[in-house]
């Protein structure tokens, strides 16, 4: 079954069969069967995964704006001295899970090759 953009958009925003039901209407047990069709779920899977790509693409993008601001702040010696440690501690423990997270997906592979970290010797 082909679904409109105006089902989609209910069957994504919507948080009840009765709301999803006022705002097409149908009836609610029409959207309890719509709600078992393989075909809708693949639809509705798609379009999750868009809108998480998109708002996270969003937050990368601003990511880089707040770190510059951070650390304009830490940087400007007119600023009082417990705001700028404010940002250095904002930075530090926002960044602390994304430094781990890098560190293990860049030694991750090494490591599953057989990797010992004794290259050095």
């Amino acid at each position: 079954m082909e679904y409109s953009e105006e089902e989609i958009e209910a069957f994504l925003h919507c948080s009840t069969d009765k709301e999803i039901a006022d705002r097409l209407g149908v009836s609610v047990r029409t959207v309890q069967n719509h709600k078992h069709d393989d075909r809708l779920k693949e639809i509705l899977a798609k379009r999750r995964i868009e809108y998480v790509s998109k708002a996270t693409a969003k937050i990368q993008i601003s990511l880089g704006n707040a770190i510059d601001i951070l650390l304009s702040i830490m940087n400007d010696n007119t600023i009082a001295p417990q705001i700028r440690l404010n940002a250095i501690n904002m930075l530090l423990s926002v960044s602390k899970p994304w430094l781990n997270d890098y560190d293990f997906s860049y030694y991750a592979p090494k490591e599953a090759q057989g990797y010992d970290g004794l290259d050095f010797l």
